[in-house]
Formats: C-alpha cells, sequence, structure tokens
C-alpha cells in the first residue's frame, strides 16, 4: 500500500519554502472584477498559490464580514502567503502589466492561441452573471475564451481562471 505523503513532510521548513516563493513568483496576476461568490474568491486564492502568481486585485468585488470567515476556511489560508489588493481604480494597478480577459467576446481567441511575450500578464476574469465590465473590458489588450463543446456557453470563473493559469505556466520553466 502506498503512503500518501504528509504537508509538513513536503514542507519541512516552511519558512524557507515561503521565502523562495516570494523571491520567484510567475509573472501573472489576476484581477477579479466584481466577484460576488466567496467559493470563487476562495478557490483564486487556492490557485493563485498552487500556480505561485505575483498578486490578486481584487475589483468592485464584494464578500460580506459572513461571507470571510467561510471563504478563509475554503482558501485554507492562503490570503496569508499570495500578496493581494483590493483596489477601487483600475489605475492602482501598475502600468507593467498586459491585460487579458478571460472572457468571449466577438473578437475573443481561443486560449489555446494566445501568444505570451516577455510582458508580464494581468488575467482578467469578471462577475459571475454578467462577466467584465465594459470598461475593465476596453482596457484589455485582448480577450481569451475558453472553447465550450457541450450545451453551456460558459464555465465557472475559478475554473476558467485555472486552465487559463496553468495553460500560461505551461511556457515557463518551472
Amino acid at each position: 500500500m502506498h503512503r500518501t505523503t504528509q504537508f509538513r513532510e513536503e514542507r519541512a521548513d516552511i519558512d524557507e519554502r515561503l521565502k523562495q516563493i516570494q523571491q520567484n513568483r510567475h509573472p501573472i496576476a489576476l484581477l477579479l472584477d466584481s466577484l460576488q461568490d466567496w467559493r470563487n474568491v476562495a478557490s483564486i486564492f487556492r490557485l493563485a498559490d498552487a500556480a505561485r502568481i505575483e498578486k490578486i486585485y481584487l475589483y468592485q468585488s464584494i464578500i460580506s464580514p459572513a461571507q470571510q470567515k467561510k471563504l478563509n476556511r475554503m482558501a485554507r489560508a492562503t490570503q496569508q502567503y499570495v500578496p493581494f489588493e483590493t483596489i477601487t481604480q483600475l489605475d492602482q494597478i501598475p502600468d507593467h502589466y498586459r491585460w487579458v480577459a478571460i472572457e468571449i467576446t466577438n473578437q475573443s481567441i481561443s486560449y489555446t492561441h494566445f501568444q505570451r511575450n516577455n510582458q508580464p500578464n494581468l488575467l482578467v476574469v469578471g462577475n459571475e452573471q454578467r462577466g467584465v465590465q465594459p470598461t475593465v473590458l476596453e482596457r484589455c489588450e485582448t480577450a481569451l475564451h475558453i472553447p465550450m463543446h457541450g450545451i453551456n456557453t460558459s464555465m465557472n470563473v475559478a475554473m476558467s481562471a485555472a486552465i487559463v493559469t496553468y495553460h500560461l505556466l505551461s511556457h515557463y520553466k518551472i
């Protein structure tokens, strides 16, 4: 029978691991545009930790104090390790990012055709019902969609963010 490695065995020197992660983040950030569901926000924090991305920007995302405790539990304390910032204006995001929406539009391309360059990417994910706001979408250089082969025309925002993030990571030496 195979024994599963326990967290403390895998991460024996957690302080050294945190230092290494902080110095070696991938040049990807996420902008959460008006997300309302704490479960999506928590899942995206876990994604950001797993993918070792630079930062999460929360823009017009409202999580009530009652939901915060649930978010913390589901995110498994990743907010302690993943840099994040709540912003009220889009110009609070540094200029060095290439803005890329994960949104189906009449000009979007499949995420598999996206050509990464040397510029850090800001992946923009939108509200669970309405998607990326038009004013935010205007700032994006391009929009990527995930081809849908079933009945539905959209996918959960956290799942979409994970698919595109890990696709981008495949272009980096990890």
